[in-house]
């Protein structure tokens, strides 16, 4: 699947598309979803930027829409 991942957070933030992630399995209480749009919000730009403690690398974006595809 492609994902954004964060390397590095900082003012210019290392973002990178990578095409090569590997499709999640859902665990309990979990759905997989094929993603057909995903934003970026405020939250990712503060990820970005280093505002926020995340661990590196990550994958960004939470805004999305799709199908479940799997339980």
């Amino acid at each position: 699947m492609k994902a954004a991942k964060i390397y590095a957070a900082n003012e210019h933030g290392d973002v990178r598309l990578e095409t090569d992630v590997p499709v999640p399995t859902p665990g309990p209480n979990e759905i997989l979803v094929q993603v057909a749009a995903c934003g970026m919000c405020g939250h990712d730009q503060s990820d970005r930027l280093g505002l926020t403690r995340l661990p590196l690398p990550n994958i960004l974006g939470h805004e999305i829409s799709g199908t479940i595809v799997a339980l």
